[in-house]
């Protein structure tokens, strides 16, 4: 947010700035066959023009300014754009700036359609906003010129800023709870949060109410210094070397660059700190003082207006030559990659490397086999201050499944296809598991596999006209129950038949969330996921009527997993296991329409511990995550579909198709 003080000084300093933003680079395109225009009014709530406001037309995806408009003595804008999709930001120095319609982010606001020689009217009416004001001092008590001024909202949704003039600021803000930070001129790593604390959770909520005015001061805290030098492992100077101040318990901290001797300083506020430093190329850090992790760093305590002086130099190096084998057999492994130290090679098959320029003590040492055949292992060793250590790295024996993509039709192979093997018990699909794709011939490799049973799922490239499948055993399938079963055996590579894809066709419909009422956001998604991976391409998004289309199935009969987040997640069917979903056939090249009203719902609440952060409910059978929900105060709430077995957090529950459930988790 702006900050422009004083009455007449501040409406010509506002004139000033919109003929500058209008001149830069955000003047109107010139008229074409392919250019709309956006316009309306912004206003009070009570209907009274809002003049000399900025208007500014965000390309919607991705976001970045197109043009900018100010309104006139009515509060009336106009803008000329590309047709395209656009959001709104409305920008006032006696409102808070916002998007509409009437949101505080960017992404929270509306997308808006403009088409050629067409007006699409947007109308905007001014969130309800408070002020804080107040003046800022420096730390002998002196008004504090240019000092910076941010508000942090409760839920860390919107953030205000000012500056202040002759010590004096004013926050214009909606109506909610801030925390108030201040830092001098242009020194952002000394920001403080009112009344005097260093971590901003400790600062002060102050509530913003809808046309008050609240006064809220702050004095600068005194802030202490760090200084020394850096060297080489020889005592030569560490010219360039970048030295961060980190505080011990909370965010933040201050950063400078070593002079070519090696020496800096940089101001803190008082608080306790661990010091690390690199070289300019940043290929190695240490800590101060010569210790290589965080957790073995020294604490040093600034007080305010003391001077902290240390010193410091790199540790001296050696190399390690590794050297890799079955933790079963005691084969050696040829091909494998190790790192230790921000240090890393490769085998190429040779069965060892060398990593150099190790600093000497306690150092981990990883190492993945390239081919997928064992699991990452490592070792701890304590690396010499000279010459070479030998050290092997034993790694537990994976699974491996090769096979071979190709055209149903013609046998072609289909590169850039990529595969997901899951436990045929339960399947939680996320865009991470589609770890290996087909390369130009067609040939993928899957490594890194926990033994047992699995299935296997694939996912065409986006735009090549095939559909994804479950691999079934004569074929492709939407039914996981109908795959393929594969034997994965640590140890040992499998080789399955050739994937033959199919063409892909479309499932679209319409989701509502009560009789005739659409859904307004969500995801329809042929397979489910979790919630800290998120969906696959296949997945689609509701629109603003409801509507949804996935057009990248194959040929099959599919279930479907459907939410608009506030409500249940449910299968199509309105049911919560997969198996028992009601199953939606799809055409090769057709569409096939599908609407579906979700279901009323359970729900399953209870205590929780607070750091639990989420609550998660699986389906005691299919192990579909089919709930979700936060812990605040000690509880959760979750809506499910009902009746289904389900298991929250680990415990077995019976939910009904309608009440309530409670399970107390420990």
């Amino acid at each position: 947010m702006l900050l422009l003080i004083g009455g007449s000084r501040r409406r010509t300093a506002a004139a000033a700035l919109i003929a500058i933003l209008t001149a830069l680079g955000t003047a109107t395109p010139a008229a074409a066959a392919d250019t709309g225009t956006v316009a309306g009014t912004y206003t009070t709530a009570t209907g009274a023009p809002i003049v000399s406001a900025l208007v500014r037309a965000y390309n919607a995806d991705p976001l970045y300014p197109v043009t900018t408009a100010a309104t006139d003595e009515a509060g009336h804008y106009s803008l000329s754009v590309p047709a395209g999709s656009y959001r709104l930001e409305f920008t006032h120095q006696d409102h808070a700036t916002q998007w509409a319609p009437g949101k505080l982010g960017p992404f929270s606001g509306g997308v808006y359609t403009v088409t050629g020689d067409a007006v699409t009217t947007v109308d905007e009416v001014a969130v309800p906003v408070g002020r804080i004001t107040g003046t800022i001092t420096d730390p002998a008590g002196a008004p504090a010129d240019s000092a910076a001024v941010r508000a942090y909202a409760e839920d860390g949704g919107y953030t205000g800023y000012a500056t202040t003039s002759g010590g004096r600021y004013t926050l214009t803000l909606p109506v909610g709870r801030y925390r108030i930070g201040v830092a001098p001129d242009q020194e952002y790593f000394l920001e403080q949060y009112v009344p005097g604390k260093t971590t901003r959770s400790d600062g002060t909520l102050f509530t913003v109410a809808d046309g008050a005015a609240l006064t809220v001061d702050e004095r600068l805290l005194l802030p202490g210094t760090v200084r020394g030098q850096v060297s080489q492992a020889d005592g030569s100077p560490l010219a360039g070397a970048s030295v961060q101040v980190w505080p011990v318990d909370t965010v933040g901290g201050a950063y400078t660059t070593a002079d070519s001797a090696g020496r800096f300083s940089v101001k803190v506020l008082p608080g306790e700190y661990r010091i690390v430093f690199t070289n300019s190329d940043y290929s190695r850090m240490q800590y101060f003082v010569g210790s290589k992790t965080q957790e073995t760093a020294a604490r040093y305590t600034v007080a305010a207006g003391a001077t902290l002086d240390l010193a410091d130099k790199f540790l001296p190096t050696s190399s390690l030559r590794v050297t890799a084998k079955d933790a079963v057999t005691g084969a050696a492994i040829a091909d494998f990659c190790a790192n230790a130290d921000s240090r890393s090679e490769c085998s190429g098959g040779s069965g060892q490397l060398v990593l150099t320029d190790v600093a000497t003590g306690p150092t981990t040492v990883s190492v993945t086999d390239s081919t997928g055949g064992h699991f990452q292992g490592e070792v701890t060793v304590q690396a010499p201050p000279t010459g070479t250590l030998d050290v092997a790295v034993t790694l537990r024996p994976a699974a491996v499944v090769e096979t071979v993509v190709r055209d149903a039709a013609t046998g072609a192979p289909v590169p850039s296809t990529c595969l997901a093997v899951v436990s045929v018990t339960s399947v939680n699909l996320g865009p991470d598991v589609f770890s290996a794709c087909s390369d130009s011939t067609g040939k993928i490799r899957m490594g890194y596999l926990e033994p047992g049973p699995k299935s296997l799922f694939v996912r065409p490239e986006v735009g090549s006209g095939y559909g994804a499948q479950w691999v079934g055993p004569n074929g492709g399938t939407g039914n996981q129950l109908l795959a393929r079963v594969v034997n994965a055996v640590a140890g040992q590579t499998v080789t399955v038949p050739a994937i033959r894809l199919d063409r892909a066709g479309t499932i679209t419909g319409r989701v509502f969330t009560a009789p005739g009422v659409p859904a307004k956001r969500g995801v329809v998604s042929p397979l489910s996921w979790h919630p800290g991976s998120g969906t696959t391409d296949l997945a689609a998004d509701i629109g603003a009527d409801g509507r949804y289309t996935i057009d990248q199935l194959g040929p099959y009969q599919w279930p479907l997993l459907f939410t608009d987040f506030d409500k249940a997640l449910q299968w199509s069917g309105n049911v919560g296991n997969r198996h028992l979903a009601q199953r939606i056939a799809v055409t090769a090249g057709g569409t096939t329409t599908y609407d579906m009203t979700l279901a009323g719902e359970a729900t399953i609440t209870g205590t929780a511990p607070d750091d639990t952060g989420w609550v998660i409910a699986t389906n005691a059978v299919t192990g579909d995550i089919m709930g979700m929900a936060s812990v605040t105060n000690g509880r959760y709430t979750m809506p499910v579909v009902g009746p289904q077995l389900m298991k929250v957090a680990g415990i077995p529950v019976a939910v009904p198709r309608k009440g309530t459930k409670t399970v107390n988790i420990p």
